[in-house]
């Protein structure tokens, strides 16, 4: 995966298929469940192996009510429904997964600061890698 070294700038959010262009922050995170495997013949040592796996994610998106990708998490949201969200590197490779919407927080609107959306997500199933199409 060519990610090292990538700016986060230059790098490429879709969700609903739709560029997220007026996102400030993208933050994933792969996680596994620990499954205990510890027997009595494991001589002290606890053992253990990956169980189920998930992945999250938060969003900051500016708050731009017109804005396709905005506009389709919050479908997403209040529909209780996935939706697709793929994160790649300028050259395309990165990962790809539906998921749903667990938070929407349209943020303070203070004084000095633009309003931005903060939006969790969290699986709906397996996140696959990306590649170019060639």
């Amino acid at each position: 995966m060519a990610l090292q070294g990538a700016s986060g700038f230059d790098c490429v959010l879709t969700i609903g298929g739709v560029t997220a262009g007026k996102t400030r922050n993208f933050d994933p995170t792969y996680t596994a469940a620990e499954q205990d495997t510890t027997t009595r013949d494991a001589n002290g040592w606890k053992k253990r192996k990956s169980g189920l796996k998930e992945w999250t994610a938060s969003i900051e998106k500016l708050w731009v009510p017109d804005d396709t990708a905005l506009q389709a998490l919050w479908t997403a949201y209040n529909a209780g429904t996935a939706v697709t969200v793929a994160w790649t590197d300028p050259d395309g490779y990165g990962r790809s997964g539906d998921a749903i919407v667990l938070e929407f927080h349209p943020g303070p609107q203070d004084m000095d600061n633009a309003v931005m959306a903060s939006i969790s997500l969290a699986s709906d199933g397996v996140v696959t890698s990306v590649a170019p199409a060639s």
